[in-house]
């Protein structure tokens, strides 16, 4: 009971949006700081180039071409053949491995779900 909120002082802490000293000053000195950089980099300076630019240009996001799968595969196994076959031809290897990894994975699914309904018949359940 010595900590329920009927025990709190109403206004405690600070108020919202208030800035202790340090960040005032950071605040304060922020302006000339990137004026400083920017100046650096202007004239040469790699590291401070690269900062900027670390912040004005979004990164490369990785992207991949479509992998040709065979339209004729009818069971799991011939579609990681199929896979492996487009990464034989040319495609992203590692595109590849990422699609058969989650081949795997929709097997293991399928598999606990065809279990489920076996045991399910087994047991009389519907």
């Amino acid at each position: 009971m010595r900590f329920s909120s009927e025990y709190q002082p109403q206004k405690r802490g600070r108020k919202p949006g208030s800035l202790g000293k340090a960040n005032q000053l950071i605040r304060n000195a922020a302006p000339d700081v990137v004026d400083a950089v920017i100046q650096k980099a202007k004239s040469g300076d790699i590291t401070a180039a690269s900062l900027i630019l670390a912040r004005a240009v979004p990164p490369l996001k990785a992207t991949t071409t479509a992998i040709p799968i065979n339209d004729s595969c009818e069971t799991l196994s011939e579609f990681v053949v199929s896979c492996l076959q487009a990464a034989i031809n040319g495609s992203d290897p590692s595109a590849v491995a990422q699609l058969i990894r989650a081949t795997k994975d929709a097997a293991t699914v399928i598999e606990f779900d065809e279990l489920e309904q076996r045991v399910a018949a087994l047991e009389g359940r519907p």
